[in-house]
């Protein structure tokens, strides 16, 4: 079990918290994941007493959109940047600068 936060009254308007929970999130799914299980966990970060808004999937989804250490990984696929593989450059498949 994981520890998560426990919400204030303006936890979930917080964009920082969002950026938090998101990106705990595909932590926690590996660092890569698509969008349907990223939700799933994300779900996971509401609290019975304070449960999410109606909009919730659309603020997770503009979170991923503007948070610069999230990138698309493939459709409807997103990363963490720092916990993707990195390219060989000893490989010549690798593209050059």
């Amino acid at each position: 079990m994981t520890n998560k936060p426990i919400p204030t009254d303006s936890f979930y308007e917080d964009p920082s918290t969002w950026r938090m929970i998101v990106r705990g999130s595909l932590r926690l799914l590996g660092g890569k994941a698509p969008l349907r299980l990223l939700y799933a966990e994300v779900r996971t970060w509401a609290q019975p007493s304070r449960p999410f808004g109606p909009n919730w999937k659309a603020k997770v989804r503009q979170t991923l959109a503007m948070d610069p250490e999230i990138v698309p990984a493939g459709r409807g696929i997103w990363a963490i940047k720092s916990m993707m593989p990195q390219p060989d450059a000893s490989d010549p498949a690798t593209p050059k600068s």
